[in-house]
């Protein structure tokens, strides 16, 4: 038994064995070779493919960073720039609040001057005849525009002040002027004329004959004549155009009692 047993053992070995050698022996070696050189290739291919694109995505992941900086660094920019607009906006809207209210408050208070700005309007009206000729000839057409309501109170207000502003200049200065007098008599004459302030006028003429002190009116300037003055009253205006040397001269004044 354990001999026929060994024999059937030996027997599937030696079959075995046969069959692999066999196998072997009818297997080419050549194509086998081919193939792994094949896949070695197709190896090498696939590792240098992947390492190609490993380098792109390497670029292309750099320029996407350099791309979201950029965005980032526009983001700040752009919400530094909405941040300082909203502030310029507030502060806008803050200075046309106070200039409405500034403006609501200044037309409170012209509103409750108007009447001041009417008396004062009135009492200029009186001014003209009280001022020489030569000096009031640049202010007549301001003159003629008091008591106009079409202009904004504003405007009547600048009008009063620019006129009182003229005249208190006038009162306070020297003013030498040629002109053309009319004499009680109703001859005209034209003359070197002198004020001192609105308060008093000395005349003369070029050939010293003929001399006047003159003062204002109700109706103008009147003019009473004093020919004996005529030589004070010539070098009072010669020292002024500066012809003579600076010196005291006497010149008469005259002055009104109240009721006269």
């Amino acid at each position: 038994m354990k001999t026929r047993h060994f024999l059937m053992i030996r027997t599937l070995f030696l079959f075995l064995l046969g069959g692999a050698s066999t196998l072997y022996l009818r297997a080419d070696p050549e194509p086998s070779l081919r193939s792994l050189e094949g896949l070695v290739e197709q190896w090498a291919d696939l590792r240098l493919e992947i390492s190609e694109e490993q380098r792109a995505w390497d670029e292309q992941k750099a320029q996407l960073n350099r791309e979201i900086d950029l965005l980032e660094k526009e983001k700040g920019l752009l919400g530094e720039q909405i941040a300082t607009a909203s502030h310029v906006q507030e502060s806008d809207a803050s200075r046309r609040t106070e200039d409405i209210r500034r403006k609501e408050q200044l037309t409170e208070i012209l509103d409750a001057i108007a009447p001041l700005i009417n008396r004062a309007e009135a009492m200029l009206k009186a001014w003209p005849d009280r001022l020489p000729p030569p000096l009031r000839e640049s202010l007549e057409p301001t003159f003629r525009k008091l008591g106009d309501d079409r202009g904004s109170a504003a405007l009547r207000l600048q009008r009063v002040v620019s006129l009182y502003t003229e005249i208190e200049k006038l009162q306070n200065g020297i003013h030498v002027v040629k002109e053309l007098l009319t004499l009680p008599d109703g001859s005209r004459r034209e003359v070197d004329v002198c004020y001192i302030g609105l308060a008093q006028g000395y005349a003369v003429s070029s050939d010293g004959e003929w001399a006047a002190i003159g003062k204002p009116g109700p109706e103008g300037w009147g003019w009473e004549t004093r020919p004996n003055e005529a030589g004070a009253i010539r070098e009072a205006i010669s020292v002024y155009r500066r012809e003579l040397p600076a010196r005291l001269v006497v010149l008469p004044f005259v002055v009104e009692e109240d009721g006269k």
